[in-house]
């Protein structure tokens, strides 16, 4: 599955302003709005080899890094939601090989019960707020936990979800 490799990033202030940037490795956007100036990366993330016998599920992990640079006396407050990819609902996500699919979703917490979305379909958004970001540079490495549950009927393939667009509103 090649994992967040496309990245939209929106200021949340009027007048609205949206750049979308598609990469394979990482993803980087900035953009300066009232003294901020923010940007995001995403590395991609591999699920690997998939065996059921082995291991009734897999669980892997990256970080997304979040980077804001703030002049004058501002306060930051951003939120990061990611898309469903090709799914039609959160519930769960799912990769496909043809005509066969794999479920799996992607998580806020490393127990997989925050299912990290758009805040739609009982999945929520990561956020922050109140940030004292006066002339100063503020960084965050927020991790993205995914997860393929017991899945014994799997057909072997290679399977691969769309693109999981990530959206950081400031």
């Amino acid at each position: 599955m090649s994992f967040l490799s496309e990245m939209a990033k929106t200021c949340g202030r009027s007048p609205l302003r949206s750049l979308s940037v598609s990469v394979l490795a990482s993803l980087w956007v900035s953009t300066a709005w009232a003294g901020i100036s923010c940007s995001v990366s995403a590395p991609g993330l591999n699920f690997g080899v998939y065996n059921y016998l082995s291991s009734p599920s897999l669980a892997i992990s990256t970080s997304l890094s979040v980077s804001c640079t703030c002049s004058g006396s501002n306060t930051l407050s951003y939120s990061i939601s990611l898309s469903k990819g090709a799914a039609s609902s959160y519930a769960p996500r799912q990769m496909q090989s043809g005509t066969n699919r794999l479920d799996y979703n992607l998580y806020m917490d490393a127990a997989h019960t925050v299912v990290w979305g758009d805040g739609t379909g009982g999945s929520q958004v990561a956020s922050a707020s109140g940030i004292n970001c006066k002339n100063t540079t503020y960084t965050a490495t927020p991790t993205v936990y995914g997860l393929i549950p017991p899945s014994p009927n799997v057909v072997p393939g290679n399977y691969q979800d769309s693109t999981i667009t990530v959206t950081m509103t400031y």
